[in-house]
């Protein structure tokens, strides 16, 4: 879902010199189980670690494989909170500590703060607290209906959200960065064209729709 809003304008008519596509945007985790299930397609973007595991399993050419953008994890809060101290892993460890609730999501940014609060030893005390957005849905939305005070997901999810405020990004030592890379699938009847539409994505002349969209290009790593 992250990559929803950047898909769906670099395939507008006449911005990429690649054959036409469609995107069908889902959460990342249904969207790879479709792949397994047979579901036939000729691309796939998702977080790289999911399309290691698709290529692993022979559903993706692993020698298609592109990165094309980077997504960082922020903190955000209701737009009428106040903005907690996150300038250090101590100050959002407190911050975590006293919020009433902490929404994250079902994908890579999620996973990457369950293992931030497990390394942190915060697990047992802030547990209960822990808000996990149904697949599909932004965590942006449980922040604007205040159903958590503190919510964690990537940057180009929550920016621009009524009712959201971005206080930042994650401190030195708790960064939180996913790199989306796409791949063509072993069962796509049009690999070659498929392979042209991942290198326009991957390529110079996406990259300020890239950055507008709260992404930086791959190459930017």
């Amino acid at each position: 879902m992250a990559t929803k809003a950047v898909l769906t304008a670099l395939t507008a008519p006449g911005v990429l010199d690649a054959p036409t596509t469609r995107f069908e945007s889902g959460g990342g985790v249904a969207i790879a189980q479709r792949i397994r299930d047979g579901e036939v397609a000729d691309i796939a973007v998702l977080a790289s670690g999911a399309i290691d595991k698709l290529a692993a399993a022979g559903l993706v050419d692993a020698g298609s494989i592109r990165p094309i953008f980077r997504s960082e994890g922020v903190t955000a809060v209701p737009e009428d909170a106040v903005a907690p101290d996150i300038s250090s892993v101590a100050a959002v460890q407190e911050a975590f500590a006293a919020a009433e609730g902490i929404g994250y999501s079902t994908g890579p940014s999620g996973d990457a703060l369950l293992a931030l609060i497990d390394d942190w030893g915060l697990r047992e005390s802030i547990g209960a607290r822990l808000v996990q957005a149904p697949a599909g849905v932004p965590v942006a939305s449980l922040i604007a209906d205040h159903r958590v005070a503190i919510g964690v997901q990537q940057r180009s999810e929550l920016a621009d959200r009524a009712g959201v405020r971005i206080v930042g990004g994650m401190p030195p030592g708790a960064e939180m960065s996913t790199t989306f890379s796409g791949a063509v699938l072993t069962a796509s009847p049009r690999p070659e064209d498929a392979d042209r539409v991942l290198a326009a994505l991957a390529g110079p002349a996406a990259y300020e729709t890239i950055r507008r969209h709260h992404l930086q290009p791959a190459t930017d790593l």
